[in-house]
């Protein structure tokens, strides 16, 4: 956790300011002042002193009561070399093994494999999902990025000179952690979307790509992120569609079997749909190629054409987000508008993101 981050924190239960203990740092290669410092080991405090929060790895971990279970067992070493300065309370949750809620444990198990086995995902879609904005909207500005993954929206973001807070309740935060030490400015920080650990009015724009449809309750969620920007910020979503009714059904029925699958199992799956969407997609790229593109697009599906433009890779990596969630909404355009008109937003615009999903684009009142 770079120092500079800490200004931005608050206690995700109480609101407050937090005080830092550091446990270890080291040299923060990638910042532009001399002798910054990374806090790798620490603990993050109310200021009532009830509330406690590891910072392991490098990252603020905002996980709540009940959520903690099995955090050490993730982490041994931290908690075996730091017991005598943590809470009991926070020490005793952590290391116990048993999982109060389930379904949230297998989102985050799921979410943390994927942007684990799959962080090089390197499909460049950031400026399409957020359209019509483009990269001199973002120097001076600060941003956070909802459900990060490997971090690369919130890198890319920085890169066109915004300072980004990367947050998720997954480990793949570990993964946008590893990425976050060679680029200043990025931030990285686990925590629910249902309890962000910042004051509202924090930042100047948010988004959340392709994340909010994998919680329990995505509208809920919304509300709860929406606040976090500033009065005249904007807020960017790629949330799915609900046009495509059959193909919806199909997968329900799908995930019903393969959410049942281990990681390993659900990850061969999703190779086998990539070889079978890629046995389409090379005589799409072989009529392109020879000029008869037009007729490729009139002959083949919509998704043959939007896997044209990506890896095999990028193909996989859908495929297992598609057969390993156990929460998957789906919504219409005038569904996501009222999201936004109930958080109190105005200007808001909503397009399709082919014929599968929805981008949109919304400013604070």
């Amino acid at each position: 956790m770079r120092l500079a981050a800490l200004e931005y924190l608050r206690c995700p239960l109480t609101g407050s300011e937090l005080e830092l203990e550091e446990f270890a740092s080291e040299s923060d290669a990638a910042s532009s002042e001399p002798g910054g410092t990374i806090v790798v080991e620490g603990v993050l405090r109310s200021k009532d002193g009830e509330h406690e929060y590891p910072i392991i790895g490098g990252i603020p971990r905002f996980i709540l009561p009940g959520e903690r279970r099995g955090l050490g067992t993730r982490y041994p070493e931290y908690f075996a070399e730091r017991f005598e300065r943590l809470g009991e309370a926070l020490v005793g949750e952590c290391l116990h093994r048993d999982v109060q809620d389930r379904t949230q444990a297998q989102i985050i198990e799921r979410f943390g494999y994927e942007w684990t086995e799959f962080g090089d995902y390197a499909s460049d879609n950031f400026l399409y999902w957020i359209d019509p904005v483009q990269p001199d909207f973002f120097p001076g500005r600060t941003g956070l990025d909802v459900g990060c993954g490997a971090g690369r929206h919130a890198a890319q973001a920085v890169s066109y000179g915004a300072e980004m807070f990367a947050m998720d309740l997954s480990w793949a935060v570990d993964t946008a952690e590893a990425r976050a030490r060679t680029v200043n400015n990025l931030h990285v920080i686990q925590a629910n979307a249902f309890a962000p650990p910042f004051a509202p009015e924090t930042f100047d724009f948010l988004f959340s790509l392709g994340v909010l449809h994998h919680t329990p309750d995505p509208p809920r969620a919304f509300e709860s992120v929406a606040p976090l920007v500033r009065r005249g910020g904007s807020t960017f979503l790629m949330i799915y569609g609900s046009q495509r009714k059959w193909v919806i059904r199909a997968l329900r029925l799908l995930r019903a079997i393969t959410t049942r699958l281990p990681n390993v199992a659900i990850k061969f799956l999703s190779y086998v749909g990539g070889i079978v969407d890629f046995a389409f997609v090379l005589p799409f790229r072989g009529l392109s190629r020879i000029g008869l593109g037009k007729l490729a697009r009139a002959v083949f599906p919509t998704r043959v054409y939007n896997y044209s433009q990506h890896s095999f890779m990028t193909g996989v990596t859908d495929w297992f987000d598609r057969l390993s969630y156990p929460e998957v909404h789906y919504y219409s355009d005038s569904e996501i508008q009222e999201w936004y008109a109930s958080s109190d937003y105005e200007r808001v615009s909503v397009r399709p993101l082919l014929n599968h999903a929805y981008c949109s684009l919304g400013y604070r009142a």
